[in-house]
Parts: structure tokens; sequence; C-alpha cells
């Protein structure tokens, strides 16, 4: 779930995502769509000295409404958030 503000305005979107590849513990990939947008990113992880992980990654935003495009900042930067989980996960799932 996706919420993003634009001064009193308050929006909730779902965004529903798929995995494209995933390549544990290194690559993850996924794209998603909702109402409003298309989105994906991609995620790289490089393993460094004292149990350190680099975190490298691309995000991708395609609105396809007026309000999106004005509101395309904020998404991001929700969006970016979550990236950082999506890469703890794909290192969790390596250590099954």
């Amino acid at each position: 779930m996706l919420q993003y503000e634009l001064g009193p305005f308050v929006k909730k979107v779902s965004v529903l995502t798929n995995d494209i590849a995933v390549e544990p513990p290194y690559h993850g990939k996924w794209r998603g769509s909702a109402k409003d947008f298309v989105i994906g990113g991609e995620v790289w992880l490089k393993e460094l000295d004292e149990g350190k992980t680099e975190v490298t990654y691309t995000l991708e935003i395609i609105p396809k409404s007026i309000l999106m495009r004005s509101v395309e900042g904020l998404v991001l930067e929700k969006i970016k958030k979550d990236v950082k989980e999506y890469a703890r996960n794909i290192l969790s799932y390596a250590k099954k």
C-alpha cells in the first residue's frame, strides 16, 4: 500500500508487484502497476568487508495521469524506503 499527500488530500494506492528476476543474495528485479502508474525497480547487492552490504538500485515510474505527474517525486521518495525493505527480503531469502 502506497500513501502520498498533496496539500490537504491523502491518496492511498494499492500497487500490485511481481518479481521478474530474483537471484539471492545478489539481485532482484520487480515490476508493478496501479491505476495511476506503472513502476519498476532493480536491486543489486554486494557483500563488503566486516559484514556490510552495498545496495545499488534503480527505480522507474511511468505516470498515467496528470495528478500522478504532479506527485511523482513524493511517490519516488516513498518507494525508495520500500526498496530497502525489498533488499532485506532478498538477503533473508538467501539465508533460508
